[in-house]
């Protein structure tokens, strides 16, 4: 394996730029504006050295005549979804594995570090800045144009990055557990050596159906409003616009209090805040249709992907799929590129719009109720456990409990409101719900999910909370207290251990850490305890926040990091037969040759019933199938 280290400088402006236009990287390097100016290139950890872009064609056919000789590239970069779509839609190559610092550091800081490689460089590495206002002097100027002096600091800046990248490859890559090598990689190949394309007839039909629907949920406050139809549209949109159309309508402004600044009030209206539930619910027809129009237009990912859809099989005829390795908090992935390709809702066009290359076809193994499981078997709930070895279904067990009678959610039509409840507790109450919230989570689910419209009774949801789930799941109860107590021993800088049957978590009170058996960990930088209250410090995004922990909180991520080291491990093993194109959470979707799909299917479908050494006795379920498209 060959280790090739790259970061490529490419023309940016004012009106084009990743950062301040919110170009997607695919967008930004199929713009008829983009130039590569160079890249500054290592092998190992030898000397980088630039390549102006007239050499780098010549380079990566060396590259790609070292692989026809049976050599393996390894591509190493601190972007690579950048830099890797790039090699691949500007030079044609494709690595064999991918390795990216920057996803390194979400995976070993979680939010504890910024993930930028100036950042990296100066808190991990104790360097100094390596920004140049050599990038800034760029702006707008094209390869041409740029003079030799310019030429020298482009050169000597874009090799310090690379020679950064190189000391975070090699001080902190081997922190990073072996497997999680191979899930970064086999995650990166999935963008940057695509595999899935578009059927064209659906994609149309997805971009329609999308904006069919945007103009008919707001159709009706726009005619309300009047006048122009744009500025209508920013009036309803705009958060200090819609609040003064509501009063200037007479129309009281929902309040709550605000998150960040205590005993200040600021208007309800985000899509969950459930004032603003009650407005797109209301019988009052314009506060109806106000509602719903604001939601139509500050929602708008559904017709934003149908276009972003269309304009990738446009321009690249394949669907690269992106995701950001270890980017959530419990190592999840999260959609890249912008486009998240773990929510596309089950049945819909931009789901079905995707396919297989011919040839193949797309094989989807689902974890059933792989949190669920999780958080029963960590917690020693016995019960639960034991109705997963036996096959049972733990939501009718839940539902049988809170109506006093068998309930079976699929046999008997009759039991399907009854079945809901079922799974809406058993998943929902697991993590230290209370009785508002769950009221709360009911009337939107059935909302949502079952299109009913109802109004659960708060006394209802607390019989369910405290006289049925609690007692009955009073294992999983008390992990919430052991989790207090884990917080309690970082807080105070001691270690702990907590056995769950087959093997054990570590709590490591000095560095904020939990560790799991298979060498990976949570980390909760800065956590401190104060007048009750757990905080954390994450900076995911431009700046630092304050995150709150608690006893249920803490459990939830135990069991959510536990089921995705376990589907993560499957996606491992999968890989090794099939290419994996996807991974949504508790899926993996691999390509198979139409010869062996029902094989390979049932292959990967029994693959991930088999747990891992670490919780040999923790019983696991899958189900799935396949189609040309993604139907599953």
């Amino acid at each position: 394996m060959i280790d090739f280290f790259a970061d490529f400088e490419t023309f940016y402006g004012v009106k084009y730029s990743l950062r301040t236009q919110g170009m997607s990287y695919t967008d930004y390097i199929n713009h008829e504006k983009f130039q590569c100016h160079g890249c500054s290139i290592a092998f190992g950890y030898e000397e980088p050295f630039f390549a102006r872009a007239e050499a780098l064609e010549a380079h990566f056919e060396e590259l790609k005549q070292l692989q026809r000789e049976g050599k393996k590239i390894r591509m190493i970069c601190h972007n690579v979804l950048f830099d890797g779509i790039l090699a691949y839609l500007v030079f044609g190559f494709i690595a064999d594995e991918y390795f990216c610092t920057l996803a390194m550091v979400d995976a070993l800081y979680q939010g504890g570090v910024g993930r930028g490689l100036d950042e990296c460089m100066k808190t991990l590495l104790e360097w100094e800045t390596g920004k140049s206002d050599i990038i800034k002097e760029l702006k707008d100027v094209r390869t041409e144009d740029i003079i030799p002096e310019q030429w020298k600091e482009l050169i000597k800046y874009a090799n310090k990055d690379l020679t950064g990248t190189q000391e975070l490859h090699k001080i902190y890559s081997p922190v990073l557990p072996e497997l999680e090598h191979k899930i970064m990689n086999y995650v990166l190949q999935m963008f940057c050596n695509p595999q899935l394309v578009f059927n064209q007839k659906v994609l149309d039909e997805a971009v329609a159906e999308a904006d069919d629907d945007r103009e008919a949920r707001t159709a009706p406050a726009l005619k309300i409003i009047g006048g122009d139809r744009e500025e209508a549209i920013s009036e309803l949109k705009g958060n200090a616009t819609f609040p003064a159309l509501l009063e200037k309508l007479g129309i009281k402004v929902p309040m709550k209090p605000s998150p960040s600044v205590k005993g200040k009030m600021i208007p309800a209206l985000a899509k969950t805040d459930p004032d603003f539930q009650h407005m797109l619910e209301s019988k009052d027809e314009t506060i109806n249709a106000l509602a719903n129009g604001r939601l139509a237009v500050k929602s708008t990912q559904a017709t934003t992907r149908a276009y972003r859809f269309r304009k990738l099989h446009e321009e690249m005829q394949c669907f690269p799929v992106a995701y950001n390795y270890a980017r959530a908090h419990t190592w999840r992935v999260s959609g890249a590129n912008k486009i998240n390709p773990a929510n596309l809702k089950r049945g819909s066009k931009l789901r079905t719009c995707i396919e297989a290359p011919k040839g193949c076809r797309m094989a989807v193994a689902d974890a059933s109720q792989i949190e669920c499981r999780g958080n029963g078997f960590i917690a020693g709930q016995e019960s639960l456990m034991e109705l997963f070895r036996e096959g049972k279904d733990p939501y009718n067990d839940t539902a049988s409990a809170i109506f006093g009678r068998p309930i079976d959610r699929k046999g008997n039509p009759d039991d399907f409101f009854e079945g809901f409840l079922g799974k809406t507790a058993t998943l929902g109450l697991g993590f230290q719900m209370g009785g508002p919230k769950f009221k709360w989570t009911v009337e939107r689910d059935a909302k949502v999910n079952l299109k009913m419209d109802i109004d659960f009774p708060l006394q209802e949801a607390n019989r369910i909370v405290y006289d049925v789930f609690r007692p009955k799941n009073y294992k999983i109860v008390e992990m919430w207290g052991h989790c207090e107590d884990f917080l309690h021993a970082m807080v105070a800088n001691r270690t702990m251990y907590w056995d769950y049957g087959d093997d054990s978590l570590w709590i490591d009170g000095p560095n904020n850490k939990i560790f799991f058996p298979n060498g990976t960990w949570l980390y909760y930088p800065g956590l401190s305890y104060d007048s009750g209250d757990f905080t954390y410090l994450n900076k995911r995004g431009a700046g630092w926040k304050t995150k709150y922990i608690y006893g249920g909180l803490f459990t939830e991520n135990i069991a959510q990091h536990f089921a995705r080291n376990i589907t993560s491990w499957h996606l491992t093993l999968i890989a090794e037969r099939y290419p994996v194109v996807m991974h949504t959470y508790d899926e993996n979707i691999a390509l198979i040759p139409e010869a062996e799909a029902d094989e390979g299917t049932q292959w990967m479908i029994d693959l991930m019933k088999v747990p891992p050494l670490w919780a040999k006795s923790m019983p696991l379920d899958a189900e799935g199938g396949h189609a040309q498209e993604y139907s599953k």
